[in-house]
């Protein structure tokens, strides 16, 4: 979609891939596929808007203009990635210790928004609240918004030199903003019902004996009667109690 909208190319020699293209790579590959099928709506919609504008061939530059913003959003993306993860791991904050812990973490939750593939309107696995997800979520929509924008009004821009730039600018953010509108309208029932079968998925994998889940640890304190049901299966497969609740060597925990 256009949330997950030649900086990368610039980096991608000198950055460690490994420590975020398992998170970022897959979500970016499904949003985008997403995006391909709501592209023609979304140029519609805009090129309806430009052409009551009177620019030039409003349906096609708006779905070229879109398909732009949508191949930028790939590089910006994955270098946001980088820097959340940086950011929220011990290194970045032992060489960023002047930044103040709560700042360090905020910024992380906005640029690693990206990775989620939908927001948990309940038990959430990457944040400390609902109202951390949701300001990062804004945020994260904020700077997609202003890439969408910088890409988008430099392309009408350029093929519509008759009218005045102001025009141009001003257009393009309203139509961005309308199809920003209808993209939420879009995406929000979907992220519900992923958010509930991802959920799901976790306490079915924190209740069973064999399985395990970097997010046990705070599923168990969110919710005890989870954690009780482990221990019940675990006694009812002959697995010791304290091996039952300790997560195993190099499993990284979710706090």
């Amino acid at each position: 979609m256009k949330i997950r909208h030649a900086v990368c190319l610039l980096l991608g020699g000198s950055l460690s891939f490994a420590a975020h293209a398992n998170g970022f790579m897959p979500t970016m590959i499904f949003a985008n596929a997403l995006w391909l099928v709501v592209l023609p709506i979304v140029s519609l919609l805009e090129g309806w808007m430009m052409k009551r504008w009177g620019w030039q061939a409003p349906y096609k530059n708006s779905f070229w203009a879109n398909f732009w913003s949508m191949i930028a959003a790939i590089p910006v993306g994955l270098a946001l990635s980088y820097i959340g993860s940086y950011l929220a791991s011990p290194q970045g904050q032992a060489t960023l210790s002047l930044i103040p812990a709560v700042a360090s973490r905020t910024m992380a939750a906005i640029f690693l928004y990206g990775n989620l593939p939908a927001p948990s309107y309940g038990y959430i696995t990457s944040y400390g609240s609902m109202a951390s997800l949701s300001l990062a979520g804004l945020a994260f929509i904020g700077i997609c918004w202003v890439l969408t924008f910088a890409v988008e009004a430099r392309y009408h821009r350029v093929r519509n030199p008759s009218i005045p730039g102001a025009s141009i600018y001003r257009g393009v953010a309203v139509s961005n903003l309308v199809s920003y509108g209808l993209l939420l309208l879009m995406w929000l029932p979907y992220s519900y019902f992923s958010a509930i079968a991802n959920e799901s998925m976790e306490r079915s994998m924190c209740t069973r004996s064999s399985t395990w889940s970097s997010s046990c640890l705070k599923m168990w304190s969110l919710y005890p009667e989870v954690k009780m049901e482990r221990l019940k299966n675990c006694q009812d497969d002959g697995v010791d109690a304290t091996a039952c609740i300790t997560p195993p060597p190099g499993l990284r925990i979710l706090n």
